[in-house]
């Protein structure tokens, strides 16, 4: 009776441990941060490339809302400075114009920036092609080379006794032979001749890497010079279309603005 009453006293545990409960939710709490963590990089990947796409590829409306924001922010800061005018002709040139013709001739710089990149960079791909070419001979030859030194090996390990015959053919020993024909020429004894050809094999395919190293490195500061400079030309000739369309949303681009620009002193020198 006893031992039934010191059975009925204990208590059984139930419900769930505490330090597995308090394990259990740092895992998911950690799993709750990562997940919001990948969620967040890839909204903002996502946000990245749609707003790349929207700079290159803009709707017709987003370009002219920009034409007309660029036009009317230079309008507040032109400041005709190239000839000094009269209150009278002053009032006869609108900052409007002012801002166009002032568009014009940055679309024209522009240009002139773009054509220079595009030269330098047509200048840097006539260069890096033949240190191209040279990078992939000379590796071509430096490859030939070190096999033909193996090969040299094998038959130098061959003719000095320096391999055992296996299951599968002969086993030879290339670095012992190497080793003891290094140590032969060390004391100055005569060293097989064929060790002088696997030397001169390997020697050749040193040089040979070397200058197909030093060509590739030299073409490929070539390529990236061709690279920077190409995109500096597109960024110039975007700059450039956007100035262009702001000229003509000024109306810089008709006939009406010679007589402003005659005003302001942007007309163009004819020769003779």
């Amino acid at each position: 009776m006893v031992k039934r009453k010191k059975l009925r006293a204990i208590k059984t545990k139930t419900g769930v441990d505490p330090k597995l409960e308090r394990a259990a939710d740092k895992i998911l709490k950690a799993n709750r941060i990562e997940e919001k963590r990948n969620k967040k990089a890839f909204n903002y990947k996502k946000n990245t490339r749609d707003r790349k796409e929207a700079l290159l590829t803009p709707s017709e409306t987003i370009v002219k809302v920009r034409d007309e924001r660029l036009l009317k922010k230079m309008a507040a800061e032109a400041k005709p400075t190239l000839r000094k005018l009269t209150p009278t002709t002053r009032k006869m040139v609108a900052r409007r114009t002012q801002a166009a013709l002032t568009a014009r001739a940055k679309a024209k710089e522009f240009g002139k920036r773009a054509a220079v990149s595009i030269a330098k960079a047509r200048a840097a791909k006539e260069k890096k092609a033949p240190l191209t070419k040279m990078a992939e001979n000379m590796n071509t030859v430096s490859n030939q080379n070190r096999k033909e030194a193996r090969e040299l090996t094998k038959y130098l390990a061959y003719d000095e006794g320096y391999y055992t015959k296996t299951k599968k053919g002969n086993r030879y020993l290339k670095k012992r032979v190497l080793d003891k024909q290094a140590q032969l020429s060390y004391q100055g004894s005569k060293v097989n001749p064929i060790y002088s050809m696997v030397k001169d094999a390997e020697e050749y395919s040193r040089i040979s890497a070397d200058t197909s190293k030093w060509a590739a490195r030299k073409s490929g500061g070539y390529a990236t010079s061709m690279k920077r400079n190409a995109e500096a030309g597109i960024s110039s000739i975007a700059s450039g279309r956007a100035m262009k369309r702001v000229a003509r949303a000024g109306g810089a681009l008709g006939m009406v603005s010679m007589f402003a620009s005659h005003l302001m002193g942007n007309k163009e020198k004819k020769r003779g």
